[in-house]
């Protein structure tokens, strides 16, 4: 049974921000890292993209976000947003982050939620071509995607938010993609995510030595006992400073977008989530291409082998 655990968690380990280890992270591994997912991608032959679908592929690979208005055809997205809210009163709320603010969820494969709701992005053409050409290597697994539901009220306006979704930070040192669907407006009230354009490009030495400081001051930091730890209030391992800011030349934009867009974000760059300026909600669907960088991934065909057997 401890065989059996062990080799499902290493199955599923996704590449993180950095290593754990205060000695590899002195010696370099940083860098060692961003080579490796470098040269993984770039050296597999290339998953070429339907022209149709060509310009996305060139913004996102530019910029690192990808904005799609109008999604879907009002009647579909209509159809949609009445399916969410009616799912919306048995969302559980998720206790992996601190209250403020409070996000609640369902995943996507919950047996509550609709076969046509599930096949409007499980089968949507872009949701497959993009990230496959954009990734350079197919997504066997099942897709993880949640319906989601973030907000705050007036009393909580104030109070301390998520030290490490809230603060400047990127998931890994290479392509992460993640797809955010809005249900309803997102501008600078309600928190929406600020993503630094450019910034999941890591082809200067500048930046390099940069993250490989950043990794030895998150090691340290981690091991650190009088540190609060990255996810309580206001307390990220590592905090970019300003003077980081500036000398990185990191702006951040503000994704506002209305209703019915699909945003697309390369988050290997630097981004965060937005506070809250007033009360209110954002509602989104949230589909996760982080898996793909995972060994079960990589082995899902002698999985399926195994079960054919079975």
């Amino acid at each position: 049974m401890i065989l059996k655990m062990a080799a499902v968690k290493f199955l599923n380990l996704k590449p993180s921000m950095y290593s754990r280890s205060v000695v590899l992270n002195v010696l370099g591994m940083q860098f060692y890292r961003t080579l490796f997912f470098y040269l993984r991608r770039v050296l597999r032959a290339p998953k070429r993209i339907k022209p149709q679908f060509a310009q996305y592929l060139k913004t996102l690979e530019r910029d690192g976000i990808l904005v799609i208005p109008n999604f879907f055809p009002e009647d579909v997205y209509n159809e949609i947003k009445e399916e969410y809210r009616r799912l919306s009163l048995e969302f559980r709320r998720d206790d992996s982050e601190i209250p403020f603010p409070h996000v609640d969820r369902m995943s996507f494969h919950d047996k509550r939620v609709p076969d046509f709701l599930r096949q409007h992005f499980l089968n949507n053409p872009i949701l497959k071509e993009l990230p496959r050409s954009f990734l350079n290597r197919n997504y066997n697994l099942r897709l993880e995607a949640y319906l989601v539901k973030i907000y705050c009220n007036q009393d909580e306006l104030a109070l301390p938010k998520n030290g490490g979704t809230n603060n400047l930070h990127f998931d890994a040192p290479l392509r992460v993609l993640k797809g955010f669907y809005y249900l309803n407006d997102a501008d600078e009230r309600n928190g929406p995510l600020q993503y630094c354009l450019g910034s999941q490009k890591r082809n200067s030495l500048k930046r390099l030595l940069w993250e490989y400081k950043l990794s030895v001051r998150y090691a340290f930091n981690r091991w650190n006992p009088d540190h609060q730890g990255e996810y309580l209030d206001n307390e990220p391992w590592v905090k970019i400073t300003e003077g980081e800011i500036k000398a990185h030349e990191l702006k951040e934009k503000v994704v506002s977008v209305k209703r019915n867009t699909m945003v697309f974000v390369n988050v290997g760059g630097l981004h965060r989530r937005g506070e809250f300026l007033e009360p209110g909600v954002r509602e989104t669907i949230e589909v996760n291409y982080r898996n793909a960088e995972s060994p079960r991934n990589d082995l899902y065909f002698l999985e399926k082998k195994f079960r054919s057997l079975a």
